[in-house]
C-alpha cells in the first residue's frame, strides 16, 4: 500500500467518522494563528480516544500535554455532565490559547488546567483521587517518569493511553539513542511486560505520518 492511498484514507476516515464542527477548526485556527507548533491529533485519533472515553465510561480524566486544547475538547466533550478532565500543561503561551478554546467551546466548567511542570504537578495531585482515563501526550522523554506517577493516580480497570509511540517507526531502531527516542523505545518494552496492565499498540497513519497509540488497561 502506497502512501498516497493511506493519506487518502485517512482524509476518507475523518470525512465519513470523523467531522470538525465549527468550534474544534476555530481552535486549530487560534492555535495556529498564536504561532503553536502543528503537533496536535489528527481527527481521527482525537475521535479513537472520544469513543474509548465513551465506551470506557470515563468521569475523571487527566491528560499530561494540552497545547492548545484541541485534544482536550474532544476528551472533555465525551464526558458526562458531571465528569472532570484535568489537563497539564508547561509553556505559558499554550496555556493561555487554551484557556481561550475551552472557553469558546463551553468548556470552562468542565475543564481545569493546571500549569507547569507534568512531573510537579502530578505529585501534588496524588491522594486528590483516581482517574479513570489518562492521555499521556507531554515531553517523550518523560514519558517513564509520567506512566509511574500515573499508575499511583488509577484504579483497577482505568484506562492510559500514550501517545506517539511509534515515531514513524524510528522506535525500531535501536541506534538511534537520542533521549526521546530511547526513552520511548524503553518504555514501550517495559509495559509489554508490566505485570500490573494489559496493553496493546495500535498504529496510526496520517497527513503527519506514521505513528501509535499504546492502549494500556490497569489490572
Amino acid at each position: 500500500m502506497t502512501e498516497e492511498t493511506l493519506l487518502a484514507l485517512d482524509s476518507y476516515i475523518q470525512k465519513h467518522y470523523a467531522h470538525e464542527d465549527r468550534v474544534l477548526r476555530e481552535i486549530l485556527s487560534r492555535s495556529e494563528a498564536a504561532g503553536l507548533r502543528n503537533i496536535q491529533l489528527s481527527p481521527a485519533q482525537a475521535k479513537l480516544l472520544h469513543l474509548l472515553v465513551k465506551v470506557h465510561g470515563a468521569k475523571r480524566i487527566l491528560e499530561v500535554g494540552t497545547l492548545g486544547g484541541y485534544s482536550g475538547t474532544w476528551l472533555a466533550r465525551a464526558l458526562p455532565e458531571d465528569g472532570k478532565l484535568i489537563t497539564l500543561e508547561i509553556d505559558p503561551h499554550a496555556a493561555q490559547v487554551a484557556r481561550e478554546n475551552f472557553a469558546a467551546a463551553g468548556l470552562s466548567e468542565k475543564v481545569q488546567l493546571i500549569e507547569g511542570d507534568a512531573i510537579q504537578t502530578m505529585k501534588g495531585l496524588l491522594g486528590q483521587g483516581t482517574f479513570d482515563f489518562v492521555f499521556i501526550d507531554g515531553h517523550k522523554s518523560q514519558y517513564p517518569e509520567y506512566y509511574e506517577f500515573t499508575m499511583r493516580m488509577v484504579r483497577p480497570g482505568s484506562l492510559i493511553v500514550l501517545d506517539n509511540v511509534v515515531q514513524q517507526g524510528k522506535v525500531l531502531d535501536s541506534s538511534l539513542r537520542d533521549i526521546h527516542h530511547r526513552k520511548v523505545r524503553e518504555l514501550n518494552a517495559f509495559i509489554g511486560v508490566d505485570p500490573r496492565v494489559e496493553a496493546i499498540m495500535v498504529p496510526t497513519f496520517t497527513a503527519k505520518g506514521l505513528d501509535g497509540f499504546l492502549v494500556v488497561r490497569v489490572k
